[in-house]
């Protein structure tokens, strides 16, 4: 419905959050934008009664919508969280829309356009009369005052036509609706500078259709001076360059089917030229890398894509597919600020190399850290953080078979606590839990970083002394005793220590295999505990 468009195109060029059109002596609003039917009918009885309205809306702005019949009264009232400031172009647009609303009301039939032209000044109307029978787009737009944008007037049958949008849908707005990722916008705001200065400017961009379908476009600006110098307005005439560029264009039209394609899916999609420059960046490209679209199109892929290996060398993703001519496959990663992300990558060619390349780009940082997750709970006790049985047995077959071989000397330490079963008992297993944990943290801080500390299951602990020799292993070991003997912790007014039994073997040439140190150094700390617990044997 056309009041539905007006009604959304005032609430839209206001940025109010709603809007309803209210009319002398109906019940209900007319018409309701971004408002529940009852939403709707609650302010519009607060409206009629003069009290505050419900939610905590105000009344952004109130244009009146005159009627033929001066006995009715009609208004638009737009809703917000706040007022806002209506400047004289705003409240010329609104005024435009709210006569268009009542035409409407009065059941006048707007047909291509032509109902706007009454309420046009004398001076865009004569323009408009000019320009609806050219048979290029045509667009009259408001000269932009300071800090503003221009805002369109007026648009011919052939603008909507091409372009797809229709009179309503643009009047009142920017011409940011025509923009999209590979316009140029430093040109377009080159070409605005000099008609601002009361020139004439000329150029070819890019503009994009409602369909989201790009354009080359051949544009000519003119201002319209008034009498005292002032600029008023300004008309753009365009030109598709279809025709012109019949070859160009019907290869760009494959391109932009290709982009189109692209631009949908979840992975970044970047395309070049045959030498590496940035020809297309989907929307994933530019959020996943946060790449600038107006710096990236017509760079270097190197410039625009940082992208290097763990190891922190540069990768060139256009080098090595130029070389091989096929598509390549890899990993990499991108820091962005202090993050890493990690990135899948296959760059290949387009066609042959004359048509460029295409890079896809995947973020993997969440498989990764899923992997590492998985991977370490996979060889560390969930309650501890050390090394568990299966990845310890790992790490000591490693050394046994390097020691046989001629390594150096190892030392294995089997360690089992002493009075942890009273405590479990008597305290509850969440505090014998968290001894088990406090004791981990006191063997750790008692070994070097390259010694491996791990928990076999319930209060047993294993240590792998790398590069020392039972003699040197039993100075250590003394300390990690103790460290935990001097361990205490208080539960319900009482003090509970714990003591650890140690029992040692060596990895050296003569080690048989991993399971029979193991068993040695078990049978060692069964020995100490039987001579009275809190010793080292071995």
């Amino acid at each position: 419905m056309i009041t539905a468009a007006l009604l959304r195109a005032a609430a839209r060029i206001a940025r109010a959050e709603a809007a309803l059109l209210d009319v002398d002596g109906d019940d209900t609003a007319r018409m309701i934008f971004g408002l529940s039917d009852r939403s709707a009918e609650e302010i519009l009885a607060a409206l009629r009664r003069g009290s505050a309205l419900p939610d905590g809306r105000e009344i952004v702005c109130e244009v009146p919508v005159p009627l033929a019949d001066s006995a009715r009264a009609a208004r638009i009232v737009l809703l917000g969280q706040a007022k806002i400031e209506i400047d004289e172009p705003l409240e010329r647009t609104l005024r435009l829309l709210a006569a268009e609303l009542g035409h409407e009301l009065d059941s006048e039939v707007v047909e291509d356009g032509r109902s706007i032209r009454p309420m046009l000044g004398e001076r865009v109307l004569q323009l408009a009369e000019s320009i609806d029978n050219i048979g290029d787009p045509v667009a009259i737009f408001e000269a932009p005052r300071a800090g503003n944008v221009p805002l369109f007037i007026y648009v011919n049958a052939a603008f909507q036509q091409f372009f797809g949008y229709s009179a309503l849908d643009v009047i009142g707005q920017t011409p940011d609706v025509l923009y999209g990722p590979m316009t140029d916008l430093e040109r377009v705001e080159f070409l605005l500078d000099r008609v601002r200065t009361g020139l004439e400017a000329r150029s070819a961009v890019i503009f994009y259709k409602r369909d989201d379908l790009p354009v080359w476009v051949e544009i000519a600006l003119r201002p319209v001076v008034e009498w005292s110098g002032a600029l008023s307005y300004y008309v753009v005439t365009m030109r598709d360059a279809t025709a012109r560029k019949e070859f160009e264009m019907a290869v760009a039209a494959e391109k932009r089917k290709l982009q189109v394609t692209l631009a949908a899916i979840g992975d970044g999609v970047i395309s070049t030229v045959e030498d590496g420059r940035v020809e297309f960046v989907n929307a994933a490209a530019r959020i996943m890398l946060k790449i600038d679209p107006s710096e990236a199109y017509g760079e270097s892929i190197k410039n625009v894509v940082s992208l290097a290996d763990p190891d922190g060398s540069p990768i060139d993703l256009i080098a090595a597919a130029k070389g091989s001519g096929q598509a390549v496959r890899g990993e990499a990663i991108f820091r962005k600020g202090n993050a890493v992300v990690h990135i899948a990558y296959v760059t290949s060619p387009i066609g042959n190399q004359n048509d460029g390349f295409v890079v896809v780009l995947r973020d993997i940082t969440a498989q990764q850290k899923l992997a590492t997750q998985l991977s370490f709970e996979a060889s560390h006790d969930p309650l501890t953080g050390l090394v568990n049985r299966r990845k310890f047995e790992e790490v000591l077959a490693e050394a046994v078979t390097f020691a046989r071989r001629g390594g150096d000397a190892h030392t294995l330490a089997f360690l089992d606590l002493d009075r942890f079963k009273a405590i479990n008992d008597r305290c509850g297993h969440a505090v014998g839990d968290r001894v088990l944990a406090d004791i981990a943290r006191v063997l750790q801080r008692s070994l070097r970083e390259r010694d491996i500390l791990a928990r076999l299951g319930g209060d047993e602990f294993a240590v792998l002394l790398h590069g020392c020799t039972l003699a040197n292993a039993r100075r250590v070991l003394e300390k990690l005793r103790k460290a935990v003997d001097a361990y205490v912790i208080e539960h319900n007014n009482e003090r509970f220590s714990v003591g650890v039994s140690i029992g040692l073997a060596a990895i050296d040439q003569t080690a048989q295999d991993p399971g029979a140190s193991l068993a040695e150094a078990d049978a060692a700390c069964y020995a100490a505990k039987a001579a009275g617990r809190n010793l080292i044997v071995g």
